[in-house]
């Protein structure tokens, strides 16, 4: 009896995994220091949601190992979106770190003044994952506050 019930609640245990698997949860994590007349910004991504995302985006096969700088300024340029009172505001990128398990993106916008009249929109991979949740954390002073965007959503006050 002993011996069924563990065969039983391995394969429970089984088909709760392989379910888990196929309905992933996609989310990206960034920090943004509104600071300086700038929004500095940290993104946190998945470097296998990364390169699905580039690869969609550019038509052909992507590696993550390589040179894919301008493939990331272009693709964050429409998906990760600051607009201000004169429209939206360029991206300045800085750089980044793709390891095995996470992708670091920097890149910046010029806020001058404060960040008031400025909204920002986080679609990061909504357009490879139906499920991502993206959340920003805002720094402003010594103020913090989390914007949450999920597919369908609208740009957020900065200030």
């Amino acid at each position: 009896m002993i011996g069924r019930r563990a065969l039983l609640a391995g394969l429970a245990g089984a088909l709760v995994a392989r379910s888990a698997g196929a309905h992933p949860y996609h989310v990206s994590t960034a920090e943004a220091w509104v600071r300086d007349g700038r929004l500095e910004v940290a993104l946190k991504v998945s470097p296998e949601d990364l390169q699905e995302a580039l690869r969609r985006a550019a038509g052909k096969k992507v590696d993550i190992d390589g040179d894919i700088s301008a493939l990331i300024r272009a693709y964050l340029r429409k998906h990760f979106t600051v607009r201000g009172p004169d429209g939206l505001v360029p991206m300045k990128w800085v750089g980044s770190e793709v390891e095995v398990e996470t992708a670091w993106l920097y890149f910046e916008y010029e806020t001058p003044g404060s960040a008031k009249g400025y909204a920002l929109y986080s679609g990061v991979f909504f357009d490879i994952a139906p499920a991502q949740v993206n959340r920003v954390l805002v720094h402003h002073g010594t103020a913090s506050r989390t914007l949450r965007f999920r597919p369908g959503d609208r740009p957020r006050r900065l200030g």
